[in-house]
């Protein structure tokens, strides 16, 4: 699969992309991947010329910029019935340095299991919920993971889970009957309360837990958090606690979110993240377009939407970073990749096919953050003033 990858990026970042460079003079930028990219290509911001990454090896690449820039990155998990491609746009200035990009592997291998009780089970990236007694498959790309299983009380949502560490996938795999109460242990419940929430704001929170190569996310109505014993989780794994308040009239919402790395003695009361002045999202054909007034404080920016079809999904997200703002000077960002070249049809996202779409606004770092949003799944969303 990893030749299929570097074949497919050779393709797509061929002349037609770039032809002869004329020499630069500026600082080298390197991009790590965590697995072989489907499409690497970058921009100079005042240019429409996409140009090729210099690849040191199917994971590594290196750029030089003299200025404000743009990169995409897009992975295709090629994952057959369960096929998943993340396309990230990044705005970048040289000033923001190096930088690492999540791109998952190939799912190319089927993991089959049958369960004594309906549970949620989770390994790697792959998840489904279903009834006890029928046999069913995950897809992972080759690796070691553990296997999780969050058990629902049939009233109150999650109160168990179970973990089965390092399992070892390096073919199509069968685990035969899987009892996800051989071992289980009950979730201990966190509360947290909003010390600026406003009246008419819904709550609700998840918890995402990492264990062992494998993310398991679990949702839930208002600000009690379940999570799993510290002791169940494999060397290194974590739970990262996500708060989130929803409100809005008219077709638009506007979500204000805390999200913090979960640890004995971390402090139940948060505050939340500024409302972002008005502010609107707008398709436009294939262009997603966001603008704004006034922010609060942020690290970056995020345009983003997915077209969920089936079991295939397309994600896209235009990542701002401050510096770039700044020194472009704008108030207004377009997400729209599809002006690659060879850039593939089915990963086009369109105003007819967006299922969801956000602007967010985000300081901190990736668990650890404040985040506010607009964003639905209508087709114009307009955010109001902040509340009083």
């Amino acid at each position: 699969m990893s030749a299929l990858r570097v074949g497919m990026m050779s393709s797509l970042l061929g002349s037609s992309l770039l032809a002869c460079e004329t020499p630069r003079e500026g600082p080298i930028i390197t991009l790590h991947t965590s697995a072989p990219p489907a499409l690497v290509a970058y921009r100079e911001d005042a240019s429409n010329q996409w140009r090729r990454f210099d690849a040191t090896s199917t994971t590594s690449f290196a750029l030089e910029v003299s200025g404000p820039y743009h990169a995409i990155i897009a992975c295709d998990d090629q994952g057959g019935p369960q096929r998943h491609v993340n396309i990230v746009e990044l705005a970048r200035t040289p000033e923001d340095g190096s930088f690492d990009q999540a791109c998952g592997g190939a799912r190319a291998l089927a993991v089959t299991m049958k369960l004594t009780e309906r549970s949620t089970v989770f390994l790697g990236e792959a998840s489904t919920a279903l009834p006890s007694g029928e046999p069913f498959q995950v897809r992972a790309a080759p690796g070691t993971y553990d296997l999780v299983a969050l058990h629902e009380d049939g009233q109150f949502g999650y109160d168990q889970v179970a973990i089965r560490h390092a399992i070892k996938v390096d073919a199509n795999l069968d685990l035969g009957l899987f009892d996800p109460f051989d071992g289980a242990q009950p979730l201990i419940a966190a509360e947290f309360t909003a010390e600026n929430a406003q009246p008419n704001e819904l709550l609700n929170s998840s918890v995402t837990l990492v264990s062992g190569n494998t993310v398991a996310t679990s949702l839930e109505s208002g600000w009690i958090a379940q999570l799993a014993p510290e002791a169940s989780l494999a060397p290194g794994g974590q739970q990262i606690v996500t708060l989130s308040t929803l409100s809005g009239a008219g077709g638009y919402s506007q979500r204000r979110t805390v999200s913090r790395t979960w640890r004995p003695g971390l402090a139940t009361a948060v505050t939340l993240p500024l409302q972002m002045g008005p502010a609107n999202l707008v398709n436009d054909g294939p262009r997603l377009v966001a603008t704004w007034s006034s922010l609060p404080s942020y690290d970056r920016l995020e345009v983003a939407r997915d077209n969920l079809t089936g079991s295939f999904s397309v994600h896209q997200s235009l990542v701002l970073s401050r510096a770039f703002v700044e020194q472009v000077g704008i108030t207004s960002a377009t997400l729209d990749p599809s002006d690659v070249p060879e850039f593939p049809p089915a990963w086009v996202i369109s105003a007819k096919t967006t299922t969801i779409r956000a602007f967010n606004v985000i300081h901190g770092d990736a668990t650890d953050f404040e985040q506010s949003a607009i964003g639905d799944t209508s087709i114009v969303t307009v955010a109001g003033p902040p509340a009083s």
